[in-house]
């Protein structure tokens, strides 16, 4: 079963700058574009969640980016069910199955963790406010 790493990260090693990222012909269920990168899977077409996506260097594990709130992952402004972020993040060809995850979700730490890591068998880096990815060392950063 998955862990779940709360906190934010120390100073982040020099990490590969990420390959450029594409959409992929894929959607959610409810239609969210679904776009992959050499360190990320982004979920949603949003300003947000591109500038995150573009921010991305993969430090200390995947970066999955979609939004969240009141402990559910949002795309297109709709509740996007664990198991369809999961199978968005088993589709991205640079995921290695069982990798550590790094959940670019606000309020992610609110169960949406705990849920993903079960699903995925990985441990899953979050927090519970809201977050996204410093803009200088692509790792996950809390807002408050």
């Amino acid at each position: 079963m998955g862990e779940v790493v709360l906190g934010e990260y120390a100073e982040a090693a020099a990490a590969p700058i990420s390959e450029a990222a594409a959409p992929m012909g894929e959607v959610t269920e409810n239609g969210a574009e679904i776009t992959y990168s050499a360190t990320a899977t982004a979920i949603g077409s949003d300003d947000e969640t591109l500038q995150n996506l573009a921010r991305s260097q993969g430090v200390g594990g995947h970066d999955v980016i979609v939004h969240g709130l009141n402990g559910q992952f949002i795309t297109n402004g709709m509740p996007t069910n664990p198991q369809q972020i999961a199978d968005a993040v088993l589709g991205n060809p640079a995921y290695q199955p069982g990798s550590t995850i790094n959940l670019v979700t606000c309020g992610g730490a609110c169960g949406l963790a705990q849920e993903l890591g079960a699903i995925l068998k990985a441990t899953v880096n979050a927090m519970p406010g809201d977050v996204d990815l410093d803009p200088h060392t692509g790792a996950l950063r809390d807002l408050r």
